[in-house]
C-alpha cells in the first residue's frame, strides 16, 4: 500500500471510527511501515509489524528451493 494512503488510514481512524489500530501486516514493502513510524498517528503508542505469513512462505520456500538444489547444476548454469 502506499505510504500516504496509510497514513490517511491511520491518521483518520480515531476520528472516524474511535479506535486506534495496534498492528501493521506488510507484504515486505517497508516504505509504508517507515512511514508510520515516523508520523506517529498516536503520540508514541506503538504498532507492531506483522509479516504476512504468505509472504514469508513465498520467501522462505524461494530459500529452501535453492539450498536443495545440487551444487553441479548451479556449476552449469553459472558457465
Amino acid at each position: 500500500m502506499e505510504p500516504e494512503g496509510v497514513k490517511r488510514i491511520f491518521l483518520r481512524s480515531e476520528s472516524d471510527r474511535c479506535l486506534q489500530y495496534t498492528g501493521y501486516i506488510v507484504n515486505g514493502d517497508s516504505k509504508s511501515y517507515s512511514h508510520i513510524f515516523k508520523v506517529d498517528p498516536y503520540n508514541g503508542k506503538s504498532i507492531k509489524k506483522y509479516a504476512c505469513v504468505g509472504y514469508v512462505h513465498k520467501r522462505l520456500g524461494t530459500a529452501l528451493r535453492k539450498l536443495k538444489e545440487p551444487i553441479w547444476k548451479k556449476e552449469l548454469v553459472t558457465q
